[in-house]
């Protein structure tokens, strides 16, 4: 597949899943496989090209620098997403998920935390060689 999307190669994302059960209360497994679709494509795009300007802040810890996203200003940048705050919070649970992003909580102090992100293990393997 020569064509990329939003510079990511097609055949590095469809390769990319991976499987997750979710286990209900009355303690029955749902197995679901968790991938990318064209809307997390570019939202990564998004958070690695223009978030920098505007949309996060970044952070060095031990040598490696961290995001801090700021989901109001992201989502009103993108309002073609029509994305509530809840479901972006969900697409970076993905990219954690898929090893695409890699996070910590960062303690604010007054039981305040935020969390920061970095690329994760898997996210140069999507792009086009």
């Amino acid at each position: 597949m020569d064509f990329t999307i939003e510079e990511f190669s097609q055949e590095a994302v469809m390769a990319l899943q991976r499987e997750r059960v979710i286990v209900s209360e009355d303690g029955t497994e749902q197995r679901e496989i968790v991938k990318l679709d064209l809307t997390d494509l570019f939202l990564l795009n998004f958070l690695l090209c223009q978030a920098p300007i505007g949309c996060s802040e970044t952070e060095v810890i031990n040598g490696e620098t961290y995001y801090r996203f700021y989901p109001k200003r992201i989502i009103e940048t993108l309002p073609l997403l029509n994305m509530k705050k809840h479901h972006l919070g969900e697409r970076l649970d993905k990219y954690v998920f898929l090893d695409v992003l890699s996070c910590i909580r960062k303690d604010l102090g007054n039981d305040t935390s935020v969390m920061l992100y970095t690329w994760g293990k898997n996210y140069e393997s999507l792009f086009a060689d």
